[in-house]
């Protein structure tokens, strides 16, 4: 299982709240999102406790079209396993509703 941390996808590794769109798709290519997707292997996303919160904007920018390729929220959760707060979880079954509404 490859392991994402959601640290990394801070361009500058020490900010709390990941926002923009424009962010979230640097960070996707940065992180290679699309090749996992392609990969089809599980990915195991941790999401450190100083991570604040991903917004709407930043999620749909870095697995937007994650979401879409697997084929919806299913697809994108069977592949994708997020390692965080509960809270955090809540956050981010949100985002992905976001994407697929």
């Amino acid at each position: 299982m490859t392991t994402l941390n959601m640290r990394d996808a801070a361009e500058d590794g020490r900010r709390h709240y990941l926002t923009g769109l424009e962010a979230g798709q640097r960070a996707r290519k940065r992180l290679g999102i699309a090749e996992l997707d392609r990969d089809g292997f599980p990915v195991k996303v941790v999401v450190p406790n100083e991570i604040h919160m991903i917004t709407p904007t930043f999620f749909i920018g870095m697995f937007g079209p994650s979401v879409d390729y697997l084929g919806g929220a299913d697809g994108f959760m069977k592949q994708y396993e997020f390692d965080c707060t509960p809270l955090m979880h809540r956050q981010i079954r949100n985002r992905v509703r976001s994407v697929t509404v």
